[in-house]
C-alpha cells in the first residue's frame, strides 16, 4: 500500500520509464561501443601504415622510393572504386546485411598473405642505404 493518495500508478510509470531508459541507454551504449571500436580500428590502421611505410623505406633503395610509393598509392587508390563497385553489386544482389556478413567473414583471410610471408619472422632489416653503398656503380648519380 502506498502512503500517498493517487500513487498507485507510480510502479507502472516507473516500469515504463525504466524500459524507456534501458532502450535509450542501449542505443547510447551501442553508439559509444561503435565509436570506441571505430577509434581503435583507426588507430590500428594508422599504426600499420606507419610500420609498412617504414619497412619499405628501409628495404627499397633511395632512388626507387618515389616509384614504389607512387605505385603503392596507385594500387590502393585503384582498388577503392573496384571494391565499392563489388560491394554495391553484392548489396543489390544479396542484400546489405548479407553483404556486411560476407565482408566480415572475408576480413580474416586478408591476413593469409601476411602470415605466409617472411614478415612475421623478420627481426632486423639491413637499410637500403647500406646496400646501396656496397653496390653503387660508377654511373650512379646519387648524393
Amino acid at each position: 500500500m502506498s502512503t500517498c493518495p493517487g500513487c498507485e500508478s507510480a510502479p507502472g510509470a516507473a516500469g515504463a520509464g525504466g524500459v524507456l531508459g534501458a532502450v535509450l541507454l542501449g542505443r547510447a551504449l551501442k553508439r559509444y561501443l561503435f565509436s570506441a571500436a571505430y577509434f581503435v580500428s583507426g588507430v590500428a590502421v594508422i599504426g600499420a601504415n606507419i610500420a609498412e611505410t617504414t619497412l619499405w623505406q628501409l628495404i627499397v633503395p633511395r632512388h626507387l622510393q618515389g616509384r614504389v610509393g607512387a605505385s603503392f598509392n596507385f594500387v590502393i587508390g585503384a582498388l577503392g572504386p573496384v571494391a565499392a563497385l563489388v560491394a554495391g553489386l553484392l548489396g543489390t544482389t544479396i542484400g546489405l546485411r548479407a553483404t556486411l556478413a560476407v565482408s566480415a567473414a572475408l576480413i580474416p583471410f586478408s591476413m593469409l598473405c601476411f602470415i605466409r610471408s617472411p614478415l612475421p619472422h623478420l627481426r632486423a632489416v639491413e637499410p637500403a642505404a647500406t646496400r646501396d653503398r656496397r653496390t653503387r656503380g660508377p654511373g650512379d648519380m646519387t648524393c
